[in-house]
């Protein structure tokens, strides 16, 4: 969903649709990397030296040197834009990267780009990651033709994978495991459908297996979850937006701003506009 007046930023070229830049352009802008904002874009950052903080969806990322951490669409990310880090980052969009069935289901089936799990840090190795990062940008250097995305897609998807390798055992269930099916459903309807029944019919399973699947992949309930990505929108909006509590209610799909309230205290014990002035 659109986070109405949070900062977004979108991808510039899209000719290629992936970037490479040093961590360093960050620092030098520091007003606008500082401040919580969105992109349209995966990002992932890799740490060659010290240790860089973020704060990303009011939760903080640490990430040390020899360190991967991948951000995805959407995530309302601070940058760390004093530290004595230095690193890179590549930015590429979801269609550079799904170009093909297989490929697009990296995406939603990845344990490195899972939202559940999001911002986990990956232990690589430096040599590895450093040559794939020169390589990639040495690429992306050369006058573009026809080949130069297809050469990008595979350094990409070289690094992807290798981060992939090192946190998941089980890479051959993942595209199809009913939890991260449900995972990527609530991602697409959250406002739309707020009621497990939706999914658990469009998933054609039952109550009892849809649940069992999310308690042992998340340990909640699938309305637990629901509920969980969609207070992460609100608190999204209230802290990050000049909404009004019966804006941000209308933008969540609710009825009216008393609702909203009221469900919104009930899991925080907070209201909204305390929430917001915190």
């Amino acid at each position: 969903m659109d986070t109405a007046h949070l900062k977004k930023h979108t991808f510039k070229d899209m000719q290629v649709g992936i970037e490479v830049k040093d961590l360093s352009f960050v620092k030098n802008y520091p007003k606008i990397f500082a401040k919580a904002h969105q992109t349209d874009f995966y990002q992932v950052i890799f740490i060659q030296s010290g240790k860089a903080f973020f704060k990303v969806d009011f939760q903080d990322v640490v990430v040390d040197s020899g360190e991967m951490v991948m951000m995805i669409p959407n995530q309302a990310c601070e940058y760390d834009t004093y530290g004595g880090y230095s690193g890179k980052i590549i930015l590429f969009t979801p269609d550079f990267y799904g170009v093909s069935d297989n490929d697009t289901a990296f995406l939603h089936s990845a344990e490195i780009l899972n939202p559940v799990n999001a911002n986990r840090t990956v232990k690589v190795d430096t040599g590895f990651a450093n040559n794939i990062f020169l390589l990639l940008e040495n690429e992306l250097n050369n006058p573009f033709d026809a080949f130069q995305p297809s050469i990008a897609r595979c350094l990409l998807k070289a690094l992807l994978c290798e981060c992939e390798r090192q946190i998941s055992s089980s890479r051959l269930n993942l595209s199809t495991s009913l939890a991260r099916k449900f995972f990527n459903l609530v991602e697409e309807h959250l406002t739309a459908h707020k009621k497990a029944e939706f999914y658990i019919d469009h998933l054609h399973v039952s109550e009892k297996k849809l649940a069992a699947e999310i308690r042992k992949s998340c340990g909640l309930t699938p309305k637990g979850y629901i509920d969980s990505r969609l207070l992460l929108e609100a608190k999204r909006l209230l802290k990050y937006s000049n909404l009004t509590t019966k804006e941000v209610a209308w933008e969540l799909g609710f009825e009216d701003a008393a609702n909203f309230s009221n469900w919104f205290k009930k899991r925080t014990r907070t209201t909204p506009l305390l929430f917001r002035g915190q």
